[in-house]
């Protein structure tokens, strides 16, 4: 018997500009050192997160840190992946708080034809598989390469 497989789907397949589709995810928090921090012993207790974006054709991948959990930081980090590549024409994400009230204001500044957003069922998190697994990745490669470091925001 041999497993059933279903076609990929345009996004991936279909030649497009960097981030034109994407899926996006945030993970975190990691814990900082605070600005103005006045010792190297001083353990790190300001919390940030890493918005991931991740391009659905050519996989490439935009991190950014988030200082707090709103989604006005959301969508200046979007605003930031507009600037260095392009504004996304299409995007799937998890249905977490944030980036659903993100997708809430911007769908009402943007047509339906110039912009989507997808937003997947709870249950579903294989709908963004490859923000998943880039998060898996950098998640394990800054504990393996940053444990114990002192970090702050900038680094």
């Amino acid at each position: 018997m041999t497993p059933v497989i279903s076609n990929l789907s345009g996004d991936r397949t279909n030649p497009s500009e960097s981030f034109e589709c994407c899926q996006v995810d945030l993970s975190g928090p990691i814990k900082v050192m605070t600005p103005g921090s006045k010792t190297r012993r001083s353990e790190p207790d300001k919390p940030v997160w890493l918005s991931v974006f991740v391009c659905l054709y050519t996989k490439a991948v935009f991190v950014d840190t988030i200082e707090s959990y709103w989604t006005d930081l959301m969508l200046l980090s979007m605003r930031k992946l507009a600037a260095t590549y392009r504004f996304p024409r299409r995007i799937i994400s998890d249905s977490s708080t944030q980036l659903v009230a993100a997708r809430t204001l911007l769908m009402r500044h943007f047509s339906e034809e110039d912009f989507t957003w997808i937003v997947c069922p709870p249950q579903a998190h294989n709908f963004v598989g490859g923000a998943e697994l880039m998060i898996s990745l950098i998640n394990g490669q800054l504990k393996k390469k940053l444990d114990g470091a002192h970090l702050t925001i900038m680094s």
